[in-house]
């Protein structure tokens, strides 16, 4: 039961997240019977707009920039942009998507200047637009038959300078390329300084992802050469294809290879055709129990009908069971989804986060089918960004599977090298944890007495070289057992640990700082005399003294401590001899009344006198 609630909820919130905020908001006003005022729009603070709505429409004619004459009345018939031919009743008959038009469009734009631009996004088509009678933009070349147009697809930014006032815009639309003819996309309005800044952040997302997945699916190609297994293959396959999906989608792929316009297109229907497919044969192989086999076969052989289209027919002829290719697509998606919440509910490893990511991304691809289908309006494309996340999940499902299989099979020569690669690295591991542990006092975090005498033996031999003078502080809690009797070792531990934090915080960069045992601290530091031994031990000791600790919740104490200090003047001295006279201060400090600090000379009789503990 908590693992279909778990698969219950993943299924919830996925569904919740993708339908959040599906459709987006409209991009400013609409235009009304061939007439889009913008006078009063904002570019700068509004961003650009969609130039969406009725526009004038002829049919069958390419009327040139006399479309719209000055002083002229737009006049029906009328079109919604963007709207495909295929769904434009004329005669109460559909057109159909092979032809050409006129569109045309009066905008009033503000009459403020402006560094203004045009963004168009794919035309499956051939067009060219005027702009009061100026021709600013020629894709392709219009023709009125399939053997004089050159279809141009991918999108553009076109500048179009300071423009203000009323504008007249005649679009001519040849199509004899694609099925689905006219202005499928709609053409935005705006600072050209911000749809240059969109298009080039989209091109950084979109090559982050293409870069993301093209790594992840190069990365299991190479492992599948030493590993042949059939769920690793398919899911190289199945990156490299989404990372080609989003470079041919996107057109990016085209400024890499010279495929041309057809090619572009008959490479992007094969990646949509064979992903879904990939995709259910590479579940079926994470979970063969859950997948009944006639699914993979099906997959298999629709892919190679559903191929046989972009390899052998005219664009025309293929891109014309678009339709049926998103409909069969989404089936195959949708059916291994099922079969993931399946194994879900059987407790399958790995399927839970699988669901919850599969259901996202079929949200998405939903999303994506709908804004090309026109039922929604247009918005940037999830499906790249999900199918990533997609891969990720993926990744780490098969990663540990990997594991597994190589736990289970230890026996076996290449799993023995395996482990031993792993056990040489957590012995490497484990080495340095020791050599830290050897270094460090796991309380506080300190050098611990070994490392320190180590090193402060090393800084008395420069500072003998150098004939500086270097000071020694031995520093002692006062009265720690009280603690311990009263409030426990722990709260001990806690106070232990916050005078070690103090202590590091008092000391310099270029200081030596280590727990010489028990509630005892050894501090090494450079000074010009025991004077300034003196003061900055004392500077210690009130410090210490003066800000209470916290040992437990709500459990405030007031601690001091004893110092001894002793001081290297002549370099003579080794360091156990200076650390000794600095002990024999201690001893001195706490025999006089504790919370004190005692400095020890060379010629000191009285503390030379004192006898050393233990």
């Amino acid at each position: 039961m908590p693992i279909r609630r778990r698969a219950l909820a993943s299924v919830v919130m996925a569904m919740a997240v993708a339908a959040c905020d599906v459709a987006g908001p409209r991009e400013g006003p609409e235009a009304t019977g061939g007439l889009m005022d913008l006078s009063r729009w904002d570019f700068e603070a509004q961003g650009p707009v969609a130039l969406r709505g009725e526009w004038v429409f002829r049919w069958g004619e390419l009327l040139g920039p006399d479309a719209l004459r000055a002083g002229d009345t737009p006049v029906p018939p009328m079109i919604a942009v963007p709207r495909p031919w295929n769904e434009v009743l004329m005669e109460g008959a559909p057109l159909g998507g092979e032809g050409f038009a006129t569109h045309a469009l009066r905008l009033i734009l503000p009459t403020t200047n402006h560094d203004l631009g045009f963004a168009f996004g794919e035309a499956y088509s051939a067009e060219r637009l005027w702009m009061n009678g100026r021709l600013i933009v020629e894709r392709g070349r219009v023709g009125r038959t399939r053997a004089t147009e050159i279809a141009d697809v991918p999108a553009r930014i076109v500048p179009i300078g300071d423009a203000g006032g009323v504008v007249d815009l005649v679009l001519e639309t040849s199509n004899h390329f694609h099925f689905q003819g006219g202005p499928v996309h709609a053409v935005r309005i705006g600072a050209r300084a911000a749809l240059e800044r969109q298009a080039q952040t989209d091109a950084r997302i979109d090559f982050f992802l293409i870069g993301c997945l093209s790594v992840i699916g190069l990365f299991y190609i190479a492992l599948s050469l030493s590993r042949p297994d059939r769920d690793i293959v398919l899911f190289s396959l199945l990156t490299l294809f989404l990372a080609l999906r989003t470079a041919t989608t996107k057109w990016h792929i085209a400024d890499l290879v010279p495929i041309g316009s057809e090619g572009q297109l008959r490479l992007d229907y094969i990646t949509f055709v064979i992903l879904p497919l990939i995709f259910c044969l590479f579940i079926g192989e994470l979970f063969p129990a859950d997948v009944p086999r006639a699914i993979p076969r099906a997959a298999i052989w629709y892919g190679a009908l559903a191929l046989f289209g972009p390899i052998a027919l005219d664009t025309m002829t293929f891109t014309s069971l678009r339709n049926v290719n998103i409909a069969m697509g989404a089936l195959f998606a949708t059916a291994a989804v099922v079969f993931v919440a399946r194994a879900a509910l059987m407790g399958r490893h790995g399927a839970s986060p699988l669901l919850l990511c599969s259901v996202f991304v079929l949200g998405t691809g939903f999303h994506d089918v709908a804004m090309t289908l026109h039922l929604i309006p247009e918005s940037r494309e999830l499906l790249p960004a999900a199918n990533t996340i997609l891969v990720v999940f993926h990744a780490v499902v098969l990663g540990r599977r990997m594991t597994d299989a190589l736990s289970a099979s230890e026996g076996l020569t290449a799993s023995l090298r395996e482990s031993n690669s792993l056990l040489e690295q957590r012995i490497a591991e484990r080495t340095r944890d020791l050599e830290k542990m050897a270094m460090t006092d796991p309380l506080t975090g300190l050098l611990n007495r070994r490392p320190l005498l180590k090193l402060a033996e090393a800084e008395r031999a420069r500072a003998a070289r150098s004939k500086d003078m270097i000071g020694v502080m031995m520093i002692d809690c006062d009265d720690f057992k009280r603690i311990n009797d009263a409030h426990g070792h722990e709260a001990g531990d806690q106070v232990l640990r916050a005078l070690g934090q103090r202590f590091s915080a008092f000391v310099r960069s270029h200081d030596l700082l280590g727990r010489w045992g028990g509630e005892e601290f050894v501090m090494i530091f450079s000074t010009a005399d025991a004077a300034g031994a003196s003061a900055a031990a004392e500077r210690l000791r009130q410090h210490i003294e003066a800000v209470p600790f916290e040992a437990a919740p709500g459990v405030s104490l007031r601690l001091t401590v004893t110092v001894g200090v002793a001081v290297l003047e002549d370099g003579l001295e080794s360091f156990e001899d200076l650390l000794r006279r600095a002990d024999r201060a201690l001893y001195a400090g706490k025999t006089a009344g504790r919370n004190q600090v005692k400095v020890a000379q060379r010629d000191d009789v009285e503390l030379t006198a004192v006898k050393t503990r233990g």
